[in-house]
């Protein structure tokens, strides 16, 4: 059987030394939510259904088309380890959960993730034997009206504009394998005034870290520079290709880490020169006015839900929305997956990026604050280098009866993570 979406699932963010773990998993829906303490985690427990990764158990795509509530499910999976990645430090990686998720390998605990938009990864280099087994575990309640859910109904049924609920795995769940060092995530701030790009490189240990950036296929520019923790490298390219709409033009840009002499990691992204900004109550994309002539982007999909069928599937909602005369779409409720952003940038498509913040009830209170801004974060983090997205929205069409003050923070802490002059 072929393997479901085996495309690598971040190619802002793209490793080569990767596994992909989609593909047929054992399956459990855990009814009474008593999975943790009849210990489902352990080597005996063998689980009642199947299931096809990274849809999810309401999907038909799936496998399982169950449209219950379903609090609690579990997943099993015998993973192999190439042979060539003995004295490599392994990771393993879920593109999103719905929604608080425990992980145990070879009946070792893991650890737990909260929210279910947003990737998490968690090393398993010292866990890992001859045969290993993942156990995953998503409790997914959104009748609590504490987590945020978008547009999943808190009802059995649709209703409104309130659709059918995902839980669980809705993505990619790969493995990747690194070097002693490791490059954890980076940021990319393209001037468009002063023709220069500033890269913060997160680096988890040391070493030199070398920045080469492509032009289509030709190596314009590289730089390095030697660090511990963040590690900024400033370059700059002169009568550079704006991106726009018309002419989505990225640059190829390579990360590699090097310590004692050898290389540790590598990782490969893009990035764009395109400058946003209102004036005289217009918006400018790079300095000349821009009419948003925009969709609303639910991202479901008939046999997928959440998760589109294919590569294709996501590329054809951009294609046939441009084709109609549209440029860009706010994306509605829902953290959208990197592939869909990647082809954004690729296809000159502007969006506006949401928190599914839908689903807590009588606005923001403290508790379900702590809960929407952990995972608010982790969105800008991951998503900050797309040149398509123009917009940030923390919040959408809450009730009148608000917290001014944990409003007026979540503001100021976007501002922050997306404002090189805050830093």
């Amino acid at each position: 059987m072929e393997i479901p979406r085996p495309e690598f699932p971040r190619p802002d963010f793209k490793r080569n030394e990767w596994m992909n773990l989609n593909g047929v998993w054992d399956f459990e829906i855990d009814t009474s939510n008593t999975g943790i303490e009849k210990k489902f985690y352990s080597y005996e427990k063998k689980l009642k259904e199947k299931i096809l990764i990274p849809f999810p158990p309401e999907s038909k795509l799936s496998g399982i088309g169950n449209n219950e509530f379903m609090v609690s499910v579990w997943y099993k999976k015998k993973i192999e380890i190439p042979e060539n990645w003995k004295n490599k430090r392994i990771f393993l990686s879920f593109g999103a959960v719905d929604y608080l998720t425990n992980l145990w390998i070879n009946e070792e605990k893991l650890g737990t993730h909260i929210g279910g938009y947003t990737p998490f990864t968690f090393e398993i280099t010292k866990f890992l034997k001859r045969e290993n087994f993942l156990i995953v575990n998503a409790y997914d309640d959104n009748r609590t009206f504490l987590q945020p859910c978008g547009k999943q109904s808190q009802k059995y049924y649709s209703y409104g504009c309130h659709y059918t609920r995902v839980t669980g795995i809705w993505q990619t769940v790969y493995l990747y394998a690194t070097g002693k060092n490791y490059i954890k995530n980076f940021k990319i701030y393209s001037n468009y005034d002063t023709e220069e790009v500033l890269f913060l490189i997160n680096v988890e240990g040391s070493g030199k870290v070398k920045v080469e950036i492509y032009q289509e296929d030709k190596k314009i520019n590289e730089k390095e520079n030697y660090g511990t923790g963040i590690v900024f490298i400033l370059t700059k390219i002169k009568n550079f290709i704006p991106w726009t709409p018309e002419n989505p033009f990225l640059y190829n840009v390579k990360f590699s880490l090097y310590s004692q002499g050898l290389k540790d990691d590598e990782v490969e992204s893009y990035f764009g020169f395109r400058k946003i900004e209102i004036k005289d109550k217009k918006i400018l994309l790079n300095e000349k006015p821009i009419f948003m002539r925009m969709v609303l982007d639910q991202g479901y999909y008939p046999d997928g839900i959440y998760t589109a069928p294919d590569e294709e599937d996501i590329k054809n909602d951009i294609k046939i929305a441009k084709n109609m005369g549209f440029n860009g779409a706010r994306l509605h409720q829902k953290i959208f997956e990197p592939l869909f952003l990647y082809w954004a940038d690729k296809l000159g498509y502007l969006v506006w990026s949401e928190y599914p913040n839908w689903g807590i009830r009588n606005g923001i209170s403290e508790e379900s604050f702590n809960i929407l801004v952990k995972e608010w974060i982790e969105e800008i983090e991951r998503d900050f280098n797309h040149p398509s997205i123009i917009g940030w929205c923390p919040l959408n069409e809450t009730s009148l009866n608000q917290n001014d003050e944990l409003v007026r923070n979540l503001y100021l802490i976007t501002k922050i993570l997306i404002k090189l002059d805050q830093l």
